[in-house]
This record gives structure tokens, sequence and C-alpha cells, in this order.
């Protein structure tokens, strides 16, 4: 069987990257140019199309257009969500399998669209199947962290005004690692706090995921990140700050009335208010106890195996193989 991988945003790409390690998979190359998506899935000989859940509107837009094809032609679809809750069903296409995190979010997305979806699984983990297959070593607490920025400047800036005189005053260095698609920051928006905060915030944004890992800090804080997940492969716990009047706002139009999973099953620190936010945050730092409860709870929830790569495959073949089956049994 073959399979066309369409991820169009960064984090997508990198969800769908492993599957690519299969002679079965190749991805979609843009060239800049329209596709001709029914052309291009029908004269390469696809038998179905995975796609993951880009938020830019240019993501969107190609990932849709590329189902709305695979649909057309009756071909396999499948989604892999690269991060929880990102899946955006749009009732005219049809989808044979989503695969998702963890069980917490298949229950919920069954109980929401199981009647429009054939099946849904977990496997989404599968983009950090390079990484996790290791010992679980919780780093020693510290002051210093990495901070991994969104596209939205302005509640980023909000809340690193908030936190960073408490990390100053631990005497803690901040690597700040902007989001790529934060314009803000190439209009040098955040000029005022690396002038401010000078000898402690420094910018890490040109070095790449790994590298920024390999500081070794003791947290990684995120208003809300799929690479808090990557983190914790690396012993590295996670804190979310999403203040209940501002941040969370602006979460729950996203991902409607929650938390980011990870907080909701305790593998990552939370704040939610400004008042509590300086406990939490040294708490984060430097209470080992809390802290190992944290990094356990991550464990639990996300340790993986060497198989889960060759698993999450043998998924796709098999709900591939039996929609194809059915479709052939259906022209009689």
């Amino acid at each position: 069987m073959k399979f066309l991988l369409v991820g169009a945003d960064h984090g997508p790409h990198e969800t769908l990257k492993p599957l690519s390690q299969n002679t079965a998979f190749s991805f979609f190359k843009s060239s800049g140019r329209s596709v001709d998506w029914i052309d291009l899935l029908r004269h390469q000989n696809f038998d179905g199309v995975i796609l993951s859940t880009s938020r830019s509107d240019t993501g969107v837009q190609t990932e849709q257009e590329c189902m709305l094809a695979a649909n057309h032609l009756n071909l396999f679809t499948a989604v892999i969500e690269d991060y929880p809750f990102n899946f955006q069903p749009n009732s005219p296409l049809k989808i044979n399998l989503l695969l998702v995190e963890n069980e917490k979010v298949r229950d919920e997305y069954i109980n929401k669209f199981g009647n429009s979806i054939d099946v849904i699984s977990e496997g989404a983990l599968i983009r950090y199947s390079s990484i996790a297959n290791q010992n679980y070593n919780l780093l020693a607490g510290g002051p210093n962290v990495l901070w991994i920025g969104q596209p939205e400047t302005n509640p980023s800036i909000e809340v690193l005004e908030q936190i960073l005189p408490i990390l100053q005053q631990a005497k803690g260095v901040v690597y700040f690692k902007a989001h790529p698609r934060d314009e803000g920051y190439a209009q040098s928006h955040y000029r005022h706090l690396f002038t401010r905060f000078k000898g402690y915030l420094m910018d890490a944004s040109s070095l790449s995921i790994a590298d920024c890992m390999a500081l070794a800090p003791s947290l990684l804080i995120t208003r809300f990140s799929s690479l808090a997940i990557r983190a914790g492969y690396c012993g590295i716990p996670s804190l979310h700050v999403l203040y209940d009047n501002t941040e969370r706002n602006y979460y729950k139009k996203m991902y409607s009335d929650r938390y980011p999973v990870i907080c909701e099953l305790g593998a990552s620190f939370l704040i939610s208010s400004q008042n509590e936010q300086k406990q939490e945050l040294l708490k984060a730092l430097f209470a080992e106890d809390v802290r190992n409860t944290v990094f356990q709870n991550f464990i639990k929830y996300y340790q993986i195996d060497e198989h889960y790569c060759n698993t999450v495959i043998n998924k796709i073949f098999t709900e591939a193989t039996r929609f194809k089956n059915e479709k052939s049994s259906n022209t009689y």
C-alpha cells in the first residue's frame, strides 16, 4: 500500500515524520504553487492520505483540500493529531481513522464524534518515538528554565512580564525560544524584556529544539505547547501559565472549557492565578518531592516502548486494508 503524508505546519510535519521511515509513506513536497490534489493522488496511485492538524490558515487549507480530494476519490483517510483537541471536524469530510494522544482524549472524541469517524484510537505519541525509548531520569531542580513561546506575541509578553521578576530573584537564567510564527519576535517586540532582564533572559530562538533541551533547564515554561511533552522525555518537567482572566479565555476559544490534557493528568505544573504564581513557580523549580510526583505522572501517561512506531504503522495498515476490502465488497 502507498500513503501520502500531509502535515503543513512544523508540529504536524514532525508528528508524521516517523512514518516516513517506512517506504509505504512519503511526504507531500510543496512547490509553492497551487495543487491539483485529485490529479496528484490519482496519477501517483496513492491508496490513502495521512494528515495532521495544522492551525495556521495556510496549513488548514492545505490539509482540508487534500482530504477533500481523497474523499472524492474514495481513498482511505487518516488524521494524526499533533496536539490534543487540535482536530476540527468538517462535516462534509469523511475520516476513517483518527489517532490521538491517550485514552483521555480518545474517550472524549468517541463521545463527541464516534458516529462520524470510523475508528478513534491512541497513536499520536508517535511524534516522540525516536526520543522516548530511553531511561526516564528527572533532572535536578534549579533556577534555570526554558521558555517556549506561541505565535501570539502580546499574551506571551504578558506572561513573561509576570514571571521574569520571580525568576530573576531566584538567580535563574531564562532561555527564550520564540515560536516560528511569532511575528512580534521578528519585529523586536520583546526588546524591552531583553533590555530589562539583561543577563537573565537569553535568546535561544536560533537554536534547534534538541539544542534547547541539551541546555538542561530544570523546567520548561509555556502558555501551552506540545514541546512540554518532548521536554518530559528529556527529564524536564513543564509548567503551563494560563491565567484565568486572560490566558484561559484565549485557550477556551481554541480548546473549549478545559486546561491542557497534560495538566489535567497531573503530569505538568499549572499556574492559573497571578496570586499563586510565585509559590507555584518556586515549587516547580525547587520542591524535589513535588517535581518527582509530577514527573511520575508524566511517565504513567506518556511512556511508550520501542515498538510504538511499528504498532501505529500496523494500525494504519489494518484499518486501510479493512477500508479497501469494504470498498471492494460494496462494488458488487
